[in-house]
C-alpha cells in the first residue's frame, strides 16, 4: 500500500491526475487490468482497517447510535459516501439527515447543530475551497464528529474521533471502497447497540 500511496503523490503532484496519467495499456498488458484494479482495491482496504482501533469504532459507533440528533456531511467525493450513511443509519434509528442538502450553504447546514448531536464528517480528498474553516466550525458547535479521513487533522479544534482511510492507488481515481466499508462497519456496529429498537425499525 505504501509503494502505491508513494506512486499515487508522484502522479498528483505533477498537476491534475485526469491529465498526467498514463494512458490505457494495449496488447497483452491489457489482460492484467482487472488484477491491478484488484490489488489496489484490497491493498486500500487492507491498509484501511490495519489502522483503525476497536475501541474507537466502538466508542463512535455508540454515540452515532444514541445520540438524539445525527446529521451526516460530506462534500465532493465525501458528499457520496456521507448520502449512504445517512441511508443506512435512517434504517435503525430516528432522526438522521444530511447537514449538507444541494442548493444549502455551509453557515445554513450548521446553524441548527449543537452539543446534543452526532455527526458523521466525511473529509476525503478533494475538498473544496473553505473545508478546513468548515470542519473547525462544525467542531466547535460542541457536537461530537466523527471523521472519516485520509488524512490526519490539521488544525484544532479536532473532532472527537478520526477514522483513517485509504484511499490513494496507482490508478487515476481514488479508492472509494474503504470509506463505504467504515460507513457499514459503524453502521452495523451502531445496530448492534440499538439491538430490538434497530430491528423494530
Amino acid at each position: 500500500y505504501d509503494e502505491a500511496r508513494r506512486a499515487s503523490r508522484a502522479l498528483r503532484a505533477g498537476g491534475s491526475p485526469l491529465y498526467r496519467s498514463d494512458p490505457a495499456p494495449g496488447g497483452a498488458e491489457a489482460d492484467g487490468v482487472l488484477a491491478r484494479h484488484q490489488a489496489a482495491e484490497i491493498a486500500a482496504i487492507e491498509a484501511t482497517f490495519a489502522r483503525l482501533d476497536p475501541r474507537r469504532i466502538t466508542a463512535a459507533a455508540h454515540r452515532l447510535a444514541t445520540a438524539p440528533r445525527m446529521r451526516a456531511v460530506g462534500f465532493r467525493n465525501s458528499y457520496f459516501v456521507a448520502e449512504y450513511a445517512r441511508m443506512l443509519f435512517s434504517q435503525i434509528r430516528p432522526d438522521v439527515q444530511l447537514l449538507n442538502w444541494n442548493g444549502q450553504t455551509a453557515a445554513e447546514a450548521l446553524g441548527d447543530v449543537g452539543p446534543d448531536d452526532a455527526v458523521l464528517l466525511v473529509d476525503l480528498r478533494r475538498r473544496p475551497a473553505g473545508f478546513a474553516a468548515f470542519a473547525r466550525a462544525l467542531v466547535a458547535t460542541g457536537a461530537d464528529v466523527v471523521a472519516i479521513s485520509d488524512a490526519p487533522p490539521r488544525a484544532e479544534p479536532r473532532p472527537k474521533w478520526t477514522l483513517p482511510c485509504a484511499v490513494h492507488t496507482p490508478q487515476t481515481f481514488d479508492a472509494p471502497g474503504p470509506a463505504f466499508a467504515l460507513v457499514r462497519l459503524l453502521a452495523s456496529e451502531a445496530m448492534l447497540r440499538l439491538g430490538p429498537a434497530a430491528r423494530r425499525r
